[in-house]
């Protein structure tokens, strides 16, 4: 084993079972609109080291995920105080400083070869302010290189998804109560 690699202990699956290490290019950006224009927020690199395993059968109709990533919600930038400060009180990020994505299910299994590019749909469960949901949604699956997965993917979210209430009218600024999530994880296989 390469100095700096960790031994991942492999579950016992009945299923043919692969893990991937979530790599720190790894990025998410909810973007919202507002009375004044579009605001991005993002965080553009993922400061964890997390394994997820897809576990498929031999047909590959669906794939099991199991894992999650936690984001830290203090490592989101509006790229303007006023927002970032808005987007954290809107979120009860002193409450609840971590946002967290448990993968649960694939509905088929990803073509894998360099350069193919798939479209699934999956599903998540997101924990964040303090409550769970449950969400399906589209993910374009690619292969950049050998053993290296893009996985892109988003999701329309409300504020009452989550039992949050919009900042509402904040000196002439109104903030929607709709936002697009987006994700890019980078996925290396590890086994």
């Amino acid at each position: 084993m390469a100095m700096g690699q960790h031994a991942v202990p492999v579950p016992s699956f009945a299923k043919k079972a692969t893990a991937w290490r979530i790599e720190r290019n790894s990025s998410m950006q909810i973007k919202g609109q507002s009375n004044i224009g579009s605001i991005t927020c993002d965080n553009p690199s993922y400061k964890r080291v997390d394994t997820v395993w897809l576990l498929h059968n031999a047909t590959g109709d669906s794939v099991e995920i199991r894992g999650k990533i936690q984001v830290a919600m203090v490592d989101f930038s509006c790229h303007n105080y006023f927002f970032t400060t808005m987007l954290r009180k809107t979120l009860k990020v002193d409450e609840h400083p971590m946002m967290t994505v448990r993968f649960a299910r694939l509905d088929k299994l990803p073509i894998q070869r360099v350069g193919a590019v798939s479209k699934v749909y999956g599903t998540v469960e997101i924990s964040l302010a303090g409550v769970t949901r449950l969400f399906s949604l589209p993910i374009e699956v690619s292969e950049i290189a050998q053993g290296v997965i893009k996985l892109q993917g988003w999701r329309i979210c409300r504020l009452e998804d989550f039992n949050l209430k919009s900042p509402g009218r904040v000196a002439f600024i109104k903030v929607k109560n709709e936002c697009r999530v987006e994700f890019e994880l980078q996925l290396t296989r590890l086994h």
